[in-house]
């Protein structure tokens, strides 16, 4: 695929339901895009910029969205099987819903997400900051959660069982069972 202008590009951008599977867009700014239920399988979005995004019910399939700005960026119900997140910034996103399973969030700044009824089971979230998260119902069984900043966070009926917690931060965390 050719190189793309971001400058040419409208924002933001409205692109819902659209296929864009195995696109390059590394560095990309594409913040407040539309791209609710869009096909992103396998794309890659390393660093780009998409805050403020909608990309709900998207598919996002080993997407490789490391070191990316999703601040406050709408992931609800979005499939993020396998796909990279480390050291990506997800303050304030909403990610209710969303199937994280195998996805890799090592170092990933996710302070304040709202993550109700997501799926993590066999994630990396080692060193991973969710400092006031809401994990409420969320599956993180099998996870890698060594050396996550858990401190604040909501996890009442939250799935740990098999979860690799080996100095992971729970002060001040709500209804940890």
């Amino acid at each position: 695929m050719d190189r793309v202008d971001w400058r040419s590009i409208p924002s933001p951008l409205y692109l819902p339901g659209a296929e864009l599977g195995l696109v390059e867009w590394p560095g990309a700014v594409l913040d407040r895009a539309d791209l609710s239920n869009c096909n992103l399988v396998g794309a890659n979005l390393a660093g780009a910029s998409l805050a403020g995004a909608i990309l709900t019910g998207a598919n996002l399939v080993g997407v490789n969205f490391a070191g990316a700005n999703l601040q406050n960026a709408d992931l609800g119900e979005a499939c993020l099987h396998r796909s990279n997140l480390c050291f990506a910034n997800l303050r304030g996103a909403n990610l209710c819903g969303a199937d994280l399973s195998g996805a890799k969030l090592y170092e990933a700044e996710v302070q304040g997400a709202y993550f109700y009824r997501s799926n993590f089971s066999g994630a990396d979230l080692s060193k991973a900051h969710l400092y006031g998260c809401y994990l409420v119902r969320a599956n993180l069984s099998g996870a890698n959660l060594s050396g996550a900043d858990l401190r604040s966070t909501n996890l009442f009926q939250a799935n740990l069982s098999g979860a690799n917690l080996t100095g992971t931060k729970f002060r001040g965390a709500k209804n940890l069972q």
